[in-house]
């Protein structure tokens, strides 16, 4: 089975390697004050002599003053953004019935990997001897973090290369919104395994960053999405 080795994990990009398969209310209450009634002897009244000035009523100040009124803020405070900026966008299980259509990829149970939860999933028929593709699934299962896919091809097959260039392709095309991604990674891994070289290219679009990978000895070729570094 191709491998997939984990690295950055905090990038969450997934690099591709050889060897076998192995793979994120103040309620205010008044107080009743009760007063009792005393009664008092008063004396006689006093008749007021004549030249005695009834003293003029007394007006109280008119208050003037206007009450301040205080206006309830309007704005409505700004919600932050709590959703990780290195998310793809994409649940696990949506990502499990996109790959797995057809019976094509077989996924076991969730293991975990430096703290981060992942997914690892098995081609039934993509396969070069016991080598056979497959994809890796990591962070949350409500929001991955990256994406990756590892496939085998044969220099001696360019059929095989082809079909196997065809599955990460596919991959590709559910983040990216043109086809050119697509195409680079087909042009890049056939132009790689003619000349026997390695290849690590990497490209952003729509927000991803696509790492396109080649290994020279074990022939096989992968693809890692996940979000770039800002």
């Amino acid at each position: 089975m191709a491998a997939v080795l984990i690295c950055c994990l905090v990038v969450a990009v997934v690099v591709v390697a050889g060897g076998t398969g192995a793979a994120y209310f103040l309620t205010s209450s008044t107080k009743v004050a009760t007063v009792t009634a005393v009664q008092v002897n008063a004396p006689p009244a006093t008749s007021l002599p004549e030249d005695t000035a009834t003293p003029e009523d007394t007006v109280a100040p008119e208050d003037t003053a206007t009450p301040e009124t205080i206006e309830a803020p309007t704005d409505t405070p700004q919600v932050e953004n709590t959703t990780n900026p290195l998310s793809l966008g994409v649940s696990r299980d949506e990502m499990e019935q996109f790959l797995g259509a057809g019976g094509a990829f077989t996924f076991g149970k969730p293991f975990t990997i430096q703290g981060l939860e992942a997914v690892m999933g098995t081609h039934s028929w993509l396969c070069i001897q016991t080598n056979c593709a497959a994809v890796t699934l990591l962070g949350p299962a409500d929001d991955l973090l990256a994406v990756s896919a590892v496939v085998p091809t044969d220099p001696k097959d360019t059929g095989q290369t082809a079909t196997a260039c065809a599955l990460l392709m596919t991959v590709s095309a559910r983040f990216s919104q043109s086809g050119g991604i697509a195409l680079q990674i087909l042009d890049d891994i056939t132009k790689a395994q003619a000349a026997q070289t390695n290849l690590n290219q990497s490209v952003i679009d729509n927000g991803y960053e696509f790492t396109i990978i080649y290994n020279s000895q074990t022939h096989n070729a992968g693809l890692g999405v996940g979000r770039p570094k800002k």
